[in-house]
């Protein structure tokens, strides 16, 4: 009868913890990462007799956690990259919304400047069209202004969430470590796992895969390890190690990442692939910044261009003619220091107008390899990367080494040897500053060189009317560059035809032209009407050299002017005597014609190395990032349909179904109640038996 007893009391316990699992599965049926449990168990050894085995009730094994690792893993995976590219998405769409907004983006203040200088150009001398000129050209670059001020609060944005999320992972990185610690002790105590314990630790897991992608290795004690990056461990077992927050190398503005380990700090920035914190630097690296630099080539360019032109022309804000100042001003490259032997030398670092066409919206890095050698690596394009000698070099008037490269100009002075050492390296950000330094520089309208400051006509007899007989006309000039002082405002060259001039006695044009060094010096231009169609005319190029390169680029000949480039053309069919003039621009009333060749660089490709005009480098960038949008949100959504998914298969396995627990606690009240029935039929025959052993 004992072992009816204990047969039953057997079976009373096991109903019991089932029981127990079964509310415990019920009252956690909304706690995030729960595992179902459920009560394993096995019949004892039974009794050996003459007449076989007797049955000794049954035992309880184990209270198993239903939990797959691998589905496990899948859901983490998804959640990472689920993470990524919904960061990617919410913040590439914010700067896709700001660049492509009909009022607040670039284009239209573009189109506004260029049509002010058009009115300019229709009515050179309205003070009120220069005024126009000076609003429109401090609204485009206030705007330039304004596009990068929202592109900052978004980099302050990230540096913000970046911090916020490099600290939640560092407490899920010390309670995976705290709750390794519990589960390692509980195990080696109990025999058997804590199941929520694990639960517990592998919803940490989960919540630390939606800041960055985690690599969870499980050890032989129960703990486990978790590494990211390239497998830095941020959990070593019982120990944890802080992600830290430092300034990114050749820009301090931004945030890098680093694992502090035994082995030494480690820079993981490039190497978080997913999560939140994958998606933020993702962002950083390959929408905000290059969406930085390009705003800021485009301003550089806009700036450069515009400022070129408008030094050829001429303005009488004085009273007097001068050529035109800079319309805009901008930041030179920004240059950071990363090793330098000596502080009190370093390059100095600007734009190559003349190149302006080849600068580029990546990042450089000007290492000095020793000897004669320098490498500029371009850091965003490791196939730009150019190693000069400075036998390669050119120098400028006082012996300063040059080194130009795509629209840069990089001065590392007259003794680059002596005053630098192998390993000096110094990063380059040409572009970044840009929008956020371009803005104007002239006030008054009379600033506004809109006319040319070199004229051409014909010569006049003493009532100011043609006197030359023949139809040769000669274009205006235009003029393409000029060194500081260099344009003749004060000068009158007469060209004089002639049927038999020059060393061939041809027939041409002879003038006395300046010499560069305060003389005189003879010059011919070859005019041949019955060897040339008179309509197109011949092309000749101003120039310091009036002899060289006469057949170059398409000209006729050269007409030396020094520290001047530009051209002009001569047409018709002129008679001997008939004289042409080109001189300074003394009184530039009604002239247009610098106006008009402002308005002319809104179609010229300036970008791109000749390429690209400045409306279609805005829209490129506008393109480049609504493509990058549109992809991450694609990606995105797709992305959310497989980590969705894949919870359905973990919760298809862990998840609690109330139903299947309601029916679990009625079989197992059932089996309870006959355990219990067992006892008590157990006990009403121990009471028989003692009462017939009493009578």
């Amino acid at each position: 009868m004992s072992g009816t007893m204990n047969t039953g009391i057997s079976g009373l316990m096991a109903a019991q913890r089932a029981l127990a699992a079964t509310s415990h599965n019920i009252s956690n049926v909304n706690t995030e990462g729960f595992s179902r449990q459920r009560v394993e168990q096995s019949s004892r050894l039974p009794t050996g007799s003459g007449a076989g085995f007797v049955g000794n009730g049954v035992q309880v094994d184990t209270v198993r956690r239903l939990a797959d690792q691998n589905l496990i893993e899948n859901v983490r995976n998804n959640t990472s990259e689920f993470e990524r590219l919904d960061t990617m998405a919410e913040l590439s769409g914010r700067v896709d919304n700001l660049l492509a907004d009909a009022d607040a983006g670039l284009s239209p203040a573009l189109q506004d400047f260029f049509a002010a200088l058009d009115d300019l150009a229709n009515d050179p001398n309205a003070t009120t069209a220069k005024q126009q000129v000076l609003s429109a050209a401090d609204t485009l670059a206030t705007r330039f202004n304004t596009l990068d001020r929202r592109t900052a609060e978004l980099e302050r944005e990230v540096n913000q969430a970046t911090r916020q999320q490099v600290s939640t992972m560092n407490q899920l990185s010390e309670s995976v470590a705290d709750l390794n610690r519990e589960i390692v002790r509980e195990q080696n105590r109990v025999g058997q796992p804590p199941n929520d314990l694990l639960d517990q630790r592998d919803e940490l897991l989960r919540r630390m895969a939606e800041i960055a992608d985690v690599r969870v290795v499980a050890q032989t004690d129960g703990a486990v390890n978790v590494a990211v990056g390239t497998g830095q461990p941020v959990v070593n077992g019982t120990t944890a190690n802080r992600i830290e927050i430092g300034p990114a190398d050749g820009d301090p503005e931004q945030l890098d990442l680093f694992v502090e380990t035994a082995g030494g700090r480690v820079n993981v920035t490039s190497n978080l692939t997913g999560g939140g914190l994958g998606g933020l630097m993702e962002f950083r690296d390959q929408v905000l910044n290059p969406v930085n630099d390009e705003l800021g080539r485009i301003a550089v360019t806009v700036a450069e261009t515009l400022n070129a032109q408008h030094n050829l022309g001429v303005q009488f804000d004085s009273g007097e003619p001068r050529p035109g100042a800079d319309l805009f001003s901008v930041a030179p490259p920004r240059m950071t220091e990363v090793t330098n032997a000596d502080p009190a030398t370093r390059p100095a670092v600007g734009f190559d107008r003349e190149r302006i066409d080849q600068l580029t919206g990546q990042n450089y890095s000007l290492r000095y390899e020793g000897g004669d050698t320098w490498r500029l690596v371009n850091v965003d394009d490791a196939a730009g990367t150019r190693r000069f000698d400075l036998d390669d070099l050119e120098t400028d008037d006082d012996g300063n080494y040059l080194l130009r490269a795509d629209g840069l100009a990089i001065n590392l002075g007259p003794d680059p040897d002596g005053d630098f050492s192998r390993g000096d390296r110094f990063d380059i950000q040409p572009t970044r500053l840009g929008a956020s330094s371009i803005e104007t520089r002239l006030s008054r309208p009379n600033q506004v060189a809109a006319a040319s400051a070199l004229i051409s006509g014909e010569g006049v007899d003493g009532d100011g009317q043609s006197a030359n007989t023949g139809t040769g006309q000669i274009s205006p000039i235009q003029l393409t560059a000029a060194d500081d002082g260099a344009i003749p405002l004060d000068e009158t060259i007469e060209l004089n035809f002639v049927l038999a001039g020059g060393d061939n006695d041809e027939p041409g044009f002879e003038a006395e032209v300046p010499d560069g060094q305060g003389g005189m010096a003879a010059v011919f231009l070859p005019y041949d009407p019955e060897a040339l169609d008179v309509e197109v005319g011949a092309t000749f190029s101003l120039g310091a050299e009036p002899d060289a390169g006469a057949d170059e680029d398409g000209f006729d000949g050269y007409l030396g002017l020094p520290g001047l480039a530009g051209r002009f053309t001569l047409s018709g069919v002129p008679r001997e005597g008939d004289t042409f003039s080109i001189g300074g621009n003394r009184s530039a009333v009604g002239d247009n014609g610098n106006a008009l060749a402002m308005v002319g660089l809104e179609d010229l490709e300036t970008l791109d190395g000749g390429n690209t005009t400045f409306q279609e480098a805005y829209s490129s960038l506008v393109g480049d990032v609504g493509a990058n949008t549109l992809r991450a949100q694609s990606n995105r959504d797709a992305q959310e349909t497989l980590l969705n998914q894949s919870i359905e298969a973990r919760e298809a396995v862990s998840g609690v179904n109330l139903d299947e627990e309601a029916a679990n606690m009625l079989r197992f009240q059932q089996a309870y109640s006959a355990s219990a029935q067992v006892i008590a039929v157990s006990n009403e025959l121990f009471q028989t038996l003692l009462g017939a052993v009493q009578r």
